[in-house]
């Protein structure tokens, strides 16, 4: 019993001509007899005694050779002629030849990297997201690039010209990454709008305020809503718009304490008098939100 290793170039080429790979057992050679002779009559009767100038040479010659000797001379062993042979009884069982020539692709190892791509001469080209971390191998000729796992192609891309360039298919980035900036944004929005007018507002302002980072802050409060419900983040987004306030300390201290249910301040003071009005009386600060223990009061 034998393990079978087959050059991964030569399956290529079987699975390009629709071939059938037929082993023989290794170190006995009246297996393929057949191919055997034929391969010595082809040296001896065509070979030997002649010279080329060139591969076209070769071709020419071996055409004239083969039209006007080997395939109208009568066969050794089945004592028919080849030719006849072909035309009566082989050429309607044989299946098209591919459009295409086989291509031979160059091969080589590399290491797809976390943002989904593999670097090759230079250029970047992306490899589907759930083989990162993994070797794959690549296969490349002059104008394509193939990426291969496990014997299965993965992927093809066009070699790009230059050096620095992404190659990337959308298909093969996690979801966090398909989408562009304003794609992103605009997913996130219509989370806040779902939630309620004063969320909306409130993601709005965030976009203003933190323009670098907004949607850190925006997937913690999305967070939040599945811990502690819809109505409860809305009616706070609605009392830190109020302070224009940002920050998630505020928003946690908020939810946590039920501070969502207390009176909304009309203005911004701390225990004072108000000296235009006489009016005395205590106006909360944002720090009452941040700092405060209590339980609503």
């Amino acid at each position: 019993m034998y393990d079978l290793e087959f050059n991964q170039d030569f399956l290529e080429f079987c699975y390009h001509y629709q071939t059938v790979i037929i082993p023989c057992t290794p170190y006995s050679p009246e297996q393929k007899g057949t191919v055997e002779s034929g391969i010595k009559y082809l040296q001896n009767n065509f070979i030997t005694g002649r010279s080329f100038n060139d591969s076209s040479d070769i071709r020419k010659q071996l055409k004239d050779w083969m039209g006007s000797y080997a395939n109208t001379r009568i066969h050794g062993t089945t004592k028919r002629v080849p030719k006849e042979v072909f035309e009566m009884e082989e050429k309607d069982k044989l299946q098209p030849l591919p459009e295409n020539d086989f291509s031979f692709f160059n091969r080589g190892m590399r290491m797809v990297g976390q943002n989904c791509h593999i670097h090759f001469e230079n250029n970047y080209y992306s490899v589907p997201s759930c083989l990162i971390g993994k070797e794959v191998t690549v296969r490349w000729n002059e104008h394509l690039l193939r990426v291969i796992f496990e014997g299965e192609q993965v992927t093809l891309h066009q070699q790009a010209t230059g050096a620095g360039n992404y190659i990337t298919s959308r298909s093969h980035l996690p979801d966090y990454k398909v989408y562009s900036q304003t794609e992103y944004q605009a997913r996130f929005e219509a989370k806040f709008a779902d939630m309620g007018e004063d969320a909306h507002a409130y993601f709005k302002m965030l976009l203003l305020q933190k323009e670098s980072y907004w949607f850190r802050i925006a997937r913690c409060v999305l967070g939040l809503k599945e811990q502690y419900g819809v109505e409860a983040v809305n009616l706070t987004l609605k009392r830190v718009l109020y302070y224009q306030a940002t920050d998630l300390v505020t928003i946690k201290n908020i939810l946590e304490k039920k501070l969502y249910l207390l009176k909304e301040e009309p203005r911004l003071l701390v225990k004072s008098s108000d000296k235009q009005t006489g009016q005395t009386g205590l106006f909360r600060d944002l720090t009452y939100y941040t700092q405060n223990r209590g339980n609503g009061v």
